[in-house]
């Protein structure tokens, strides 16, 4: 093997495990430190708890693997929609293609699972790592806020925060739904969603 298929197999890996640490917190919370959530992880990724740890030496680490990706998914979405505000038309386009797939991260069940106690027990290492992250993110939003706004497509109130909040909560989930209903759903909700934030 080389040298290169080295890597992208452990890049793979390493994903898988995000995936499956992405999944444990929406379905059991975000207190991805224990011998248990190991095990889970690790067997819902497909890999041995040695090559967790070998990847993620603790769960802070692990849980800043998952932000990461959040961070870098936003921010892939950010980047497709720099063009396409030229013409009113286009700019109603780019909007909603950009709230619709925000909302198809799927971010609704981590939201429901993160608690401010959550994020304490993480501890200051965790925290510090992801707040410029976080802040960073928070810019770009408000960059695609701007452009609405002044395409007149929302009102001046929503901000990155409530914006994000108001997606976490169209997006959670029905877990006793089929994943195509819960996507029709979620596509459903955001139109309405899309349809509440612009002026009267």
């Amino acid at each position: 093997m080389t040298d290169h298929s080295a890597a992208r197999d452990a890049h793979r890996e390493r994903e898988s495990l995000v995936d499956a640490a992405w999944r444990q917190i929406a379905a059991h919370g975000s207190d991805l430190s224990t011998e248990q959530a190991d095990e889970q992880i690790a067997a819902d990724a497909g890999v041995s708890v040695e090559r967790l740890h070998h990847h993620f030496p603790s769960g802070p680490d692990l849980a800043l693997g998952v932000v990461d990706r959040l961070y870098s998914e936003m921010m892939a979405l950010r980047l497709r929609c720099t063009d396409g505000w030229g013409t009113q038309q286009q700019a109603q386009v780019t909007w909603r293609n950009f709230v619709h797939d925000v909302a198809g991260l799927g971010m609704g069940d981590i939201f429901a699972r993160v608690t401010p106690e959550t994020v304490r027990v993480l501890g200051p290492e965790l925290r510090s790592a992801a707040i410029p992250r976080q802040q960073r993110m928070n810019r770009e939003i408000e960059a695609v806020l701007q452009r609405a706004r002044d395409h007149g497509l929302i009102t001046d109130n929503v901000t990155g925060p409530s914006f994000l909040m108001g997606i976490g909560m169209i997006s959670r989930p029905v877990p006793t739904l089929p994943e195509s209903m819960n996507r029709r759903q979620r596509g459903w909700l955001t139109d309405i969603y899309l349809r509440g934030m612009r002026p009267e």
